[in-house]
């Protein structure tokens, strides 16, 4: 009895120990839930976009006239705005000399890659590449952008007896009269010729480098006149007076001043443009960007209230617009180059 009885006793402990075992044991993890999908966010994408890739460094803009010259004023009143929009340094340098064919030639060797641009003149570095057979062939570089539509005007010392065009005219009949010009070959040689031969009037042209040492020589009296941008003569005309416009219509800046139609005289009337290009085979992606930053800083208020102060005639135009008219120059200079000779 007894011996059942611890049979029983260690069956019963036994199963206890198998149930408390049993308890003891961790109880399985549950199932991972579904991942809920990640928004896609900025900055998550394994590539990261790239910086900017022009400019990263200064753009130096060369120009072809002397300092004071009117493509020179005109470049560096821009400079600050270019710079804005660009984010880097513009750095103007002048290359004067042949009449803008020393600086464009420059430039035509420069590498095409953005950072060496030309701020020239229209038609002058045509008539370098027409006329004295240039390196370069200007209707091949990039056009970028033309800013302005400047005429010119005929300007003498404030106290010479040449008054009117038409004085200018007989005057020239009676002695040699001396004109300063931009240099040989130069868009103010050039207007200057093709009135010569229209008139049938003769004078010597005398060459400087740029319109600013030609605007001295008439304040010096070292010549009798200059035929000029109209925006040269505006600061000085204390030491010099504007005797004709030379245009189809009397001009806002000299309201009182006849045209040479109104003189009764008619012949090929040249308005210069101050343009900027790039070198032959420069990117197009570069070249949007400066068109862009070009127009951008053409557009800026304070830009604009200083072109308005100094009678500057923005007209821009870019890209094919801007070559269209590089080509009409091209036309106009070719027909007159014969006068040159």
């Amino acid at each position: 009895m007894k011996t059942n009885k611890k049979r029983f006793m260690l069956v019963a402990l036994l199963i206890c120990f198998i149930f408390v075992t049993a308890c003891a044991q961790p109880a399985p993890a549950p199932d991972p839930a579904p991942s809920e999908p990640q928004p896609e966010t900025p900055g998550n994408e394994t590539e990261q976009p790239s910086g900017p890739t022009f400019p990263t460094k200064p753009i130096r803009i060369i120009t072809h006239s002397e300092p004071g010259g009117g493509v020179d004023i005109f470049i560096r009143a821009l400079q600050p705005y270019i710079q804005f929009e660009l984010g880097q340094p513009i750095v103007i340098e002048n290359v004067p000399g042949a009449a803008g064919r020393i600086g464009t030639t420059q430039v035509w060797n420069s590498d095409p890659d953005g950072y060496t641009l030309l701020s020239h003149t229209l038609p002058l570095t045509t008539v370098g590449d027409i006329v004295y057979d240039a390196e370069y062939n200007i209707l091949e570089f990039e056009h970028l952008v033309a800013f302005d539509k400047t005429p010119y005007v005929i300007a003498v010392k404030i106290d010479s007896d040449i008054n009117t065009f038409e004085d200018l005219v007989n005057e020239s009949k009676e002695r040699t009269l001396t004109n300063a010009t931009s240099g040989v070959g130069g868009s103010m040689h050039l207007q200057s010729v093709v009135m010569k031969d229209a008139l049938g009037i003769d004078y010597a042209d005398i060459p400087f480098n740029g319109s600013a040492p030609a605007m001295m020589a008439v304040m010096t009296n070292d010549v009798d006149f200059a035929i000029l941008p109209f925006d040269i003569p505006l600061t000085n005309l204390d030491e010099v007076k504007v005797i004709v416009a030379m245009d189809t219509n009397r001009m806002p800046q000299y309201p009182d001043i006849p045209t040479v139609l109104e003189e009764g005289y008619e012949f090929e009337l040249i308005s210069i443009r101050r343009c900027i290009v790039a070198p032959k085979g420069t990117p197009q992606e570069i070249n949007e960007i400066l068109i862009n930053a070009f127009e951008k800083a053409a557009e800026n208020p304070d830009y604009l209230k200083w072109a308005e102060d100094r009678g500057v005639n923005l007209e821009i135009l870019t890209g094919d617009d801007y070559y269209r008219i590089a080509e009409e120059a091209y036309e106009m200079v070719d027909k007159f180059k014969d006068i040159f000779q």
